[in-house]
């Protein structure tokens, strides 16, 4: 899957945020991150005033049923300090593929990232893992897909064949009638 939002270029030198307008005052406890601002030894900010607080997912992940070949999303909550990143909030399948999230909301220390798992398949049935990693730590949290056999459409909607009950009747009536003489 690719990831749609545009990254904006690199700040330069002390230089982190939006427009790469705010400054860095690291000095020598850490190195400046055009991102967060000073990363030091569990602190971040602009001055490392801020202390690291390992991230929780939070999101309240539910053992779903699927049918197969649908497409279906998940949404992913995680909080901690410094807030997860767009790339840092991932989704593994059972066969431990990565899927990366299509769009990312941050709202003060939870970001919440949205994913598409397209064509769901019975081998995608299994314990799914919601993991966050940030320089703070690392959390995750599981729940169960089961996907079920084909998703029934009216291509593929098996046929069967009707026989008009009256019809039916008459000729077990005409029977009766030729048994009983």
């Amino acid at each position: 899957m690719y990831c749609l939002v545009p990254v904006p270029p690199a700040c330069g030198p002390g230089f982190y945020g939006a427009g790469c307008r705010l400054t860095c005052e690291c000095g020598d406890m850490g190195k400046c991150d055009r991102f967060r601002g000073c990363v030091c030894k569990g602190r971040h900010g602009a001055r490392c005033e801020r202390e690291d607080r390992a991230p929780v997912v939070v999101s309240n992940l539910i053992d779903t049923e699927l049918n197969a070949g649908i497409h279906h999303i998940v949404n992913c909550s995680a909080t901690g300090r410094p807030a997860p990143l767009h790339r840092e909030i991932i989704l593994l399948k059972p066969d431990t593929t990565r899927i990366y999230a299509f769009d990312t909301d941050m709202v003060d220390d939870q970001t919440t990232s949205t994913f598409r798992v397209d064509k769901i398949t019975e081998r995608d049935t299994g314990r799914w893992i919601c993991q966050v990693k940030t320089p703070a730590g690392q959390a995750q949290r599981y729940f169960m897909v089961i996907v079920q056999g084909k998703k029934i459409t009216k291509s593929n909607f098996p046929k069967t064949q009707i026989i008009p009950s009256f019809r039916l009747q008459y000729f077990q009536w005409i029977i009766s009638i030729e048994i009983d003489f």
